[in-house]
């Protein structure tokens, strides 16, 4: 399981932690790791930010989505995360090693990354990997799994 403690953030300044998100009845969460620089990962987030607007409202379950990002500096990942949807969460940017010990768990990262953080790498960016209720990663498989809808991710 991934380390739970790790604090979370919204854009409006509310805060939570990973471990309380996973708990949350209703909810899958999600880890969404994409960098302003990947030109892969704009059209993987806007996806994703559809897929939650296309349940709002109408379907029972929620995704949470952490954003991990793989910018290159606080600036960067500030103006990227600015254009997600606002329902978003990301561990800060400044979290380094919150941020590294996720991209360790999951073997997910930017090849840049690859050798520096020392990642075991499984996956690149863009990726969302879904967690289980106990922070445990159940699949990197999340945006292909989305094309389902976001009910598809409670039925890994």
């Amino acid at each position: 399981a991934l380390p739970g403690k790790i604090k979370v953030v919204k854009k409006n300044g509310a805060s939570s932690t990973l471990q309380d998100l996973c708990k949350e009845d209703g909810a899958v969460t999600t880890l969404l790791f994409a960098a302003k620089w990947c030109p892969q990962c704009p059209p993987a987030v806007r996806a994703v930010c559809s897929a939650v607007d296309s349940s709002s409202g109408h379907d029972s379950k929620r995704m949470n989505v952490v954003f991990i990002s793989s910018d290159r500096s606080a600036e960067q990942s500030e103006e990227y995360f600015g254009t997600m949807h606002d329902s978003f969460w990301r561990v800060p940017f400044n979290d380094v090693s919150s941020r590294t010990d996720i991209k360790r768990a999951t073997g997910v990262c930017a090849g840049a990354e690859q050798y520096e953080l020392g990642v075991n790498r499984v996956e690149g960016i863009p990726t969302l990997a879904v967690l289980d209720s106990s922070c445990k990663l159940v699949s990197l498989c999340g945006l292909q799994l989305l094309a389902g809808g976001i009910s598809s991710l409670f039925n890994i």
